[in-house]
């Protein structure tokens, strides 16, 4: 009988044993996990022995994200990536930062070191963020391209890179690392980084009924306006969606604006105006006006001058407007606050060279002034003077232009 009761003891001996091993953990961090012991076998998970990321190096531009591997060697013999058991630092976050699964995000130029740590094992990777490289956008509005050139393009050439996927693009608007552009053949405004490439898909769509073929865009103060027929319709930068209503009723209506739908229609809007091409004058509205209101003032130069005036541009208290109509196709100057019948002070024009200017982007430093013309992109210095021009067989008809980084 007690030897009966010792068996019985020894065995509840044994099992509190088993039940305690089981509830332990590890005390080893380069686990790759630590469940505790199968109570089965009693078998210890893989340990990581050695980490490396990949890429092993990167240099991006600012604004660019990367996402980064760590890939870990197991004491198994096997190996696996282990982004999310991992820890992420980066020796300097204001130049590039590091999410928990590894993703790095480039914020300004400069070099750090990306760690991942497990444990006593690391593994380190040099990260670069350069300036982002000064870039010529134009956009095609008869065809489905945004082409990117080099800033120093000249003669025929081809682009750097190509944006595709677009419905007829026309004016475009650079806002920190994003690029807007009027997408007129989809009915929407769509927004890439910078980076875009290929038939990359836009951020950001912006798409409401207060519009239908936006052909005009502009940015100030973190709201955009968007110029679509006869309409003036104003959002956030920051809106994204299929039906985004309008942040304020639209300028809009026959009897005071006198609006007519322009073909391609660049505007320009200042802290305080909104100033539209508007075929035979310029109009100019309060920034915050809306409904059927008239203009706060009309410019059309000397009688008969404006013919087409498609777009215009707002530069050292200037205005530029395009005259693809004209009988010279020209480029007119003007104070910004000129009005009525006011001559230009004036005249962009290459007799045979520019032969229908449509995109304006101004030099505020140099006074220079880039053009996009039929086929062609021309840069004239301030006193008319053909500086270079190039073309490419991705331009199409051009016309939209902006350029990023510094002059």
């Amino acid at each position: 009988m007690k030897l009966k009761s010792a068996h019985i003891f020894l065995a509840a001996a044994s099992l509190a044993t088993l039940t305690v091993l089981a509830g332990c953990g590890t005390n080893n961090s380069n686990e790759l996990s630590s469940p505790g012991y199968n109570v089965a076998d009693l078998v210890s998970q893989p340990q990581i022995v050695s980490l490396t990321l990949s890429p092993a190096t990167a240099t991006t531009h600012v604004g660019q994200t990367i996402p980064v591997n760590a890939n870990a060697s197991l004491s198994n013999g096997t190996t696996a990536v282990v982004n999310s058991q991992v820890t992420w630092t980066s020796s300097d976050p204001s130049i590039a930062s590091v999410s928990a699964t590894g993703v790095v995000s480039s914020n300004l130029p400069g070099t750090v070191t990306i760690t991942a740590t497990r444990g006593t094992v690391t593994a380190n990777m040099q990260y670069t963020v350069s300036p982002f490289i000064t870039r010529i956008f134009t956009s095609n509005s008869t065809g489905t391209t945004i082409s990117v050139f080099d800033l120093n393009a000249t003669g025929a050439v081809t682009p750097v890179r190509t944006i595709t996927g677009l419905s007829g693009a026309n004016q475009m608007i650079v806002s920190g690392q994003e690029l807007f552009v009027a997408n007129t053949g989809a009915g929407e405004v769509d927004v890439y980084y910078l980076q875009a490439e290929g038939a990359a898909t836009p951020l950001r769509r912006i798409k409401s009924t207060a519009f239908t073929a936006p052909t005009g865009i502009a940015i100030n103060n973190g709201e955009l306006f968007v110029l679509s027929g006869t309409s003036i319709s104003v959002f956030n930068t920051s809106d994204n969606g299929l039906t985004v209503s309008p942040k304020r009723a639209p300028i809009t209506g026959a009897v005071n604006t006198g609006l007519v739908s322009t073909a391609n229609g660049q505007l320009s809007v200042t802290d305080t105006e909104i100033i539209v091409p508007n075929l035979l004058d310029v109009r100019t509205f309060p920034k915050n006006a809306t409904g059927d209101v008239a203009p706060s003032r009309i410019l059309t130069g000397p009688a008969a001058l404006l013919v087409k005036a498609t777009s215009v541009a707002v530069s050292n208290g200037n205005i530029f407007v395009s005259d693809p109509g004209a009988a010279v196709p020209s480029v007119y100057q003007w104070p910004v606050a000129a009005a009525t019948t006011t001559a230009p002070t004036f005249t962009f024009t290459e007799p045979g060279g520019m032969l229908g200017p449509v995109g304006l982007l101004p030099v505020t430093a140099t006074g220079n002034l880039w053009v996009t013309d039929t086929s062609s992109v021309r840069l004239y210095n301030s006193a008319s003077v053909l500086q270079r021009s190039f073309t490419s067989a991705s331009l199409g008809t051009p016309s939209g232009i902006v350029i990023t980084g510094s002059f």
